[in-house]
This record gives C-alpha cells, structure tokens and sequence, in this order.
C-alpha cells in the first residue's frame, strides 16, 4: 500500500483534488468526499497500467554567484587603504 498526499481545493461550489506525486491525476465533485473517492479511483487507475521507479541522476554542483569575484581586488592600493581605514575606524570606536 502506497499513501500519496491530495490537495484539496474548493472551487464555485465544487471540489477539487490533486494527487501530488501523480500530476495528471486530478478530478471535481460536488463533495469533500465525492472528490477524495475519486481521487483514489484515478490514481489507482493510473497506477494499475504504470511503475513507479527511482532513478538516479548526476548533476553539476550549484555555481556559487559570488564566486567570480573572489580576489577581484587583491593587489589593488586602493582597496588595501580602504581595509586599511576600516581597521582605524573599528580600533578607534573601541
């Protein structure tokens, strides 16, 4: 036995249900219930005639945005003063 998650939505005076896991699997009716049966018959159809598996993927680790700009002012003067006066102004507020 197999549990699956259903959202349930109202709509102008009907009911909506979506299986989550199985996206073609949504239905209407005039009840809550009506609505959860026929969920269960939908998804039981759907998984009568298909498998479920699990594959496994290989994906490229998530590039860091940041990245790029990493040492993008090393050897700048400019940016080694501007350190430089932060430093002053964090020793002098002590």
């Amino acid at each position: 036995m197999m549990n699956y998650d259903v959202l349930i939505t109202p709509i102008n005076g009907h009911f909506q249900a979506t299986v989550i896991g199985l996206p073609n699997v949504t239905v209407t009716a005039h009840t809550r219930q009506e609505v959860i049966e026929r969920a269960k018959s939908a998804a039981a159809e759907i998984l009568a005639s298909s498998e479920l598996v699990k594959i496994e993927l290989e994906v490229a680790p998530p590039i860091n945005a940041l990245a790029a700009f990493g040492g993008m002012w090393k050897g700048n003067e400019l940016f080694a003063e501007f350190i430089s006066a932060i430093q002053q102004y964090r020793q002098a507020e002590n």
